[in-house]
């Protein structure tokens, strides 16, 4: 019986271990203070724990009917309920009833989170309110413009997912543009300055809300999208950022659709139609927009199954590599996997040399999930398997090439076979539609921005000297942060640290002689979340680059390597994730999975770089030498890991273990 469970994931054996870990893993089960909390379903028990600012909250249907109960959760409003099992994310709790449905005798684990910076512990958010002597949208003009510019704007855009300098210190705001949009609304465009870097234009929409329009039932905006509640004698309303307005969202279509253009005091915008704008919308029945209230970087409108509309807060001015690659794969290639432009909005400013994108247009497309879902899903269940049917992995993946040599090999046959040949199949399509993507990107012949160029020794030179500005700057970094790395990890940081030399060493490499192949316009910052997986197939999306580099450094060509280094990093990070969060394993367990999380990735690794290989093969994009080619993809891969380690440093000390694991592993 014992090992009819142990072979069975689903048995009560597993089920049991991986509450236990659970518990271990969330000390307000066990020990926090207990809140029973009333419902309308005497046969739902739902009760708090809470413990060292940590809330866990229980659901249990006492019965063996399936029930459906609403709680008086408004205590914690504005707070977001997670499974803790597979970190799901529930509603966010409002002031009304919150309602579950469950099955006979189900429950759930949810793990309270605040919405966003901000609130307070039981989730109320204080609003700022502005008085003014003149109407909305007068006190742009008046004296009440200071107070909402200087105090009330700069702890909203700190609070901001897409307001990307929190950890600057913000000398203040200035108003540099008011635009008209209907309903009386303003398109702003505030500086920000700092004490330490140059100066950013952000881009923010408001809109008042009148009173009666926030009544119950009405259409009330979510508390989010708040700015101030506005108060004058002439009128009362809350002041909102327009992004939620279906006012402002329809001024969007309208100026993309008849080309629109509309001045302020400093310049004007302009709505810029795509060739295939007409062809995305015929047919529609409806185009009610929607905004997908999500924590990202921009902000995102729906119009009906028609249209996505990326909205960016931060503008710069210069040609968007987004904007300018999207419409050339539209217009000018046959390659398809990927959103259509539509179009765009653009703001140019009085003598300015060049626009700065406001919004782009393009095709809505449906998917299953993003491919880091599919591609952690898998990896989860993959380490599931190893745990019930499996010893430790035997085999020596030390000496292994980094290019694929066609054979996996006989050690790694059980890897193989609990992978299984769909997912394999998928990593597979994955690496075409990459290079499909490169040979789209390389097939311009006569327009000189997507004009594929030749390596030079002064192009290589640069990169190497980028690399190495890099390097250095990121381990100097290390070095001063060592204490904010976990004690387990801080041998290892030493090690990278103390590498130095060898990591610059191995970049140099890319400056040591002429390479093959070609530079073209790439993705730039490719990995599994710039990818939708549809079900059957992927769609690559997100074409602007690493945010933290300029427009002008964007749109530099680089070897189409780049993109494949970054995706393998990505295989690298699902590889490893599911063991940093758990995913309900034991601790006990962690180290027997580790010995099969490597083979796991260099199987993939393998099969997408066997697939992505075979359609780039004569294309001439790659060097034709097989040493050169693993030369400039270790490069690549190299400094993609030390990029990701001054990232974890300052956003995820915990998930530095993958970038020095990357790190050493290359090193070695």
């Amino acid at each position: 019986n014992v090992e009819t469970q142990e072979a069975n994931l689903s048995s009560l054996l597993w089920w049991t271990r991986r509450v236990i870990a659970m518990r271990r893993r969330h000390p307000a089960f066990s020990r926090g203070g207990v809140e029973i909390i009333s419902t309308d379903n005497s046969r739902v028990l739902v009760f708090s724990r809470s413990l060292s600012g940590e809330t866990v909250l229980v659901v249990a249907n006492l019965s063996r009917f399936t029930q459906v109960a609403a709680a008086d959760l408004s205590a914690w409003r504005g707070f977001v309920p997670e499974e803790v099992f597979s970190k799901n994310r529930f509603p966010r709790i409002e002031k009304r009833p919150y309602t579950f449905t469950l099955g006979p005798y189900g429950h759930f684990w949810l793990l309270l989170t605040p919405a966003r910076a901000g609130r307070t512990r039981r989730g109320r958010v204080k609003t700022p309110v502005l008085k003014a002597e003149e109407a909305w949208p007068a006190l742009l003009e008046g004296a009440a413009s200071d107070e909402l510019v200087e105090k009330i704007l700069p702890p909203f855009l700190r609070s901001r997912r897409w307001f990307g300098s929190k950890g600057y210190t913000l000398r203040g705001l200035k108003l540099a543009e008011s635009i008209p949009s209907p309903g009386g609304g303003r398109i702003l465009l505030l500086e920000a300055t700092y004490a330490d870097r140059l100066p950013e234009s952000y881009l923010l929409p408001l809109c008042l809300v009148e009173e009666q329009e926030r009544r119950p039932g009405a259409g009330a905006p979510p508390e989010n999208a708040v700015v101030a509640d506005l108060r004058s004698p002439k009128i009362r309303g809350t002041l909102i950022d327009g992004t939620f307005h279906a006012g402002f969202q329809n001024f969007l279509l309208e100026m993309v659709r008849r080309g629109k253009k509309i001045k302020g005091k400093a310049g004007e915008l302009t709505g810029v139609k795509g060739k295939k704008l007409r062809q995305l919308l015929a047919g529609a029945e409806s185009l009610e927009p929607r905004i997908l209230d999500v924590e990202q970087s921009n902000s995102a409108v729906l119009f009906g199954d028609r249209l996505f509309v990326k909205l960016y807060r931060r503008l710069e001015e210069g040609l968007n590599p987004e904007v300018e690659i999207l419409r050339f794969l539209t217009e000018k290639t046959s390659f398809r996997n990927f959103p259509a432009f539509g179009g765009a909005i653009e703001y140019r400013r009085r003598g300015g040399r060049q626009p700065a994108t406001a919004a782009i247009f393009l095709q809505a497309v449906e998917s299953v999930s993003d491919a880091w879902s599919f591609v952690l899903d898998s990896a989860g269940r993959f380490l599931e398997r190893a745990l019930a049917e499996s010893g430790e992995f035997s085999g020596d993946l030390e000496d292994r090439p980094l290019l694929p040599s066609g054979d996996p090999g006989d050690f790694l046959a059980p890897v193989e076979k609990m992978i299984g040949g769909l997912f394999r199949e998928m990593v597979e399509l994955l690496g075409e539609r990459t290079a499909e993507l490169h040979l789209a990107l390389g097939s311009s012949g006569k327009i000189k921005d997507f004009k594929p160029e030749p390596f030079t020794f002064l192009y290589q030179r640069s990169v190497y000297q980028s690399m190495q500005q890099l390097t250095r700057k990121t381990l100097a970094g290390a070095a001063r942060s060592l204490s904010l790395v976990p004690r387990r990890l801080r041998s290892e940081a030493e090690a990278v640290i103390a590498a130095e030399k060898s990591i610059l060493e191995r970049m140099r490499a890319v400056a040591a002689r002429r390479f093959g192949g070609r530079k073209i316009r790439v993705h730039g910052d490719y990995h599994l979340g710039q990818v939708l997986y549809t079900g059957k197939d992927f769609l690559i999306i997100d074409f602007e680059g690493e945010p933290a580099r300029s427009l002008s450094e964007r749109r530099l060509k680089q070897s189409p390597l780049k993109d494949v280094a970054g995706m393998i990093r990505s295989f690298h990070y699902a590889a490893y994730h599911p063991l940093l969060l758990g995913s309900g394993f034991r601790e006990e367990d962690i180290p027997f999975l580790q010995s099969w999380v490597e083979p796991w990735f260099v199987l993939i690794r393998e099969t997408f770089l066997s697939a992505y290989l075979r359609k780039m093969a004569g294309s001439g994009l790659l060097p034709a030498d097989d040493k050169e080619l693993e030369t400039l993809l270790r490069v690549y891969l190299l400094e993609k890991a030390v990029y990701e380690l001054g990232y974890e440093l300052n956003h995820r000390p915990d998930w530095i273990s993958i970038p020095i694991r990357g790190i050493l592993s290359l090193l070695a």
